[in-house]
Formats: C-alpha cells, sequence, structure tokens
C-alpha cells in the first residue's frame, strides 16, 4: 500500500487481500485443512476479506454480512465498471460493492461450503454440516457414522456444543437442509442442462 501512495496510483488501484481457507491450528483437536469439520467449523470457513479501493470503497467500515469467494467476481467487475460479459449459466454470486461503498447491504440468505465429505450450510446465526457419501470419491474415508453437526453460533460461538439432537432446534435443522436442498437442485439442474446441450451437438 505504501508503494501504491507512493507512485501515485492507490486511488486507481483496486486491492484485495483474501485467502481459499483458514488453517484450525490445533483447535477443534484438527491442524491443516482437515476432511473431518473442514467445511463446518469457522476455523476454516471464515477468511480475511479485505477491499481497498479509495474512490468507492468506504474507509474503516467493517461489515459482517455472509459472502463467498464467488462474489469476488461480480463485486471486481462493478468496481473496475466492467460490462458482465455474456455466460452460459446465471451468475451465482453477489456483488459486494453496496456493501463496500456502505450505501447498501447486501445479503445471502445462505450459504454453503462444500466437499467430497461434508457439507456446511451457514446462515447468520446457524450452522448445519452434513456428511455427505464419498464412496466416488474416497472410498474407506466415509465420515458418515459420526453423524451431521449443529451449531447455535449466537450462543455457542466456539462451535463446542453440537445441538442437532435438540428438540427446539427442529424447526432450524428443517430449514437448513431445506436450504442444502435448494442448493443441490440449482446445482443438478445446471449439470442436467449442461449434458443435455453437449448431447444435442
Amino acid at each position: 500500500m505504501k508503494a501504491l501512495k507512493e507512485e501515485g496510483i492507490a486511488d486507481d488501484t483496486i486491492v484485495v487481500y483474501t485467502s481459499d481457507h483458514g488453517d484450525f491450528v490445533g483447535r477443534h483437536g484438527m491442524v491443516e485443512k482437515c476432511a473431518i469439520g473442514h467445511n463446518v467449523y469457522e476455523e476454516t470457513l471464515r477468511v480475511p476479506l479485505v477491499v481497498s479501493y479509495p474512490p468507492i470503497v468506504k474507509q474503516g467500515q467493517r461489515c459482517d454480512q455472509l459472502s463467498e469467494m464467488f462474489d469476488l467476481y461480480p463485486t471486481l467487475l462493478d468496481l473496475a465498471r466492467i460490462n458482465y460479459p455474456q455466460s452460459r449459466f446465471p451468475m451465482d454470486a453477489t456483488s459486494l460493492v453496496g456493501n463496500l461503498a456502505g450505501t447498501a447491504t447486501t445479503d445471502h440468505k445462505y450459504i454453503v461450503s462444500e466437499n467430497w465429505s461434508q457439507a456446511g450450510v451457514i446462515t447468520d446465526r446457524y450452522k448445519l454440516g452434513i456428511w455427505l457419501d464419498p464412496t466416488a470419491y474416497a472410498a474407506g474415508r466415509d465420515f458418515r457414522s459420526f453423524g451431521d453437526m449443529l451449531f447455535d453460533r449466537q450462543n455457542d460461538p466456539d462451535e463446542i456444543h453440537n445441538v442437532i439432537d435438540k428438540s427446539e432446534y427442529t424447526k432450524v435443522q428443517k430449514q437448513l437442509r431445506d436450504y442444502f436442498d435448494d442448493f443441490t437442485s440449482k446445482v443438478a439442474a445446471t449439470g442436467k442442462n449442461e449434458i443435455t446441450k453437449r448431447f444435442k451437438r
């Protein structure tokens, strides 16, 4: 940042500092990026996202809204005033420029993080970890016997107490599972359309 200022181009440069994942560093008894819990715990899912672009980005503010790495694509296009390119599929991402400029609040109702072993469904308060069938990817590494996990991050910010079996969270669990079904149906529909187009060629 100092070099940009010295060159006189700080106001003409978009700077983004982020990461694709965090590291457990011993939290929950795990280190590095671990398949067992990788898509549910904050230690890997919550990453830095710092953006500097003085003409638009409001300096010194902090946003708590849910966002995904996918959101960087439309955000950078908007900051650079570049028109969205034509695409075969609709853009499944949200520009964060309103949040960054302090002029509007854009937020996801939920977001999903998924790999071969686990999916995490995240809202502003709750998080559901769903173990997936890994046999197509890694036979012999099936963690479904551990049971799914549900965390109330407002009352349990360290994600220590799994409330998946507590009756008072039944409606919350159903809502998050419905969100996951919504997510998977969209992914499946996109894949099906692509396969159909390939066979028609």
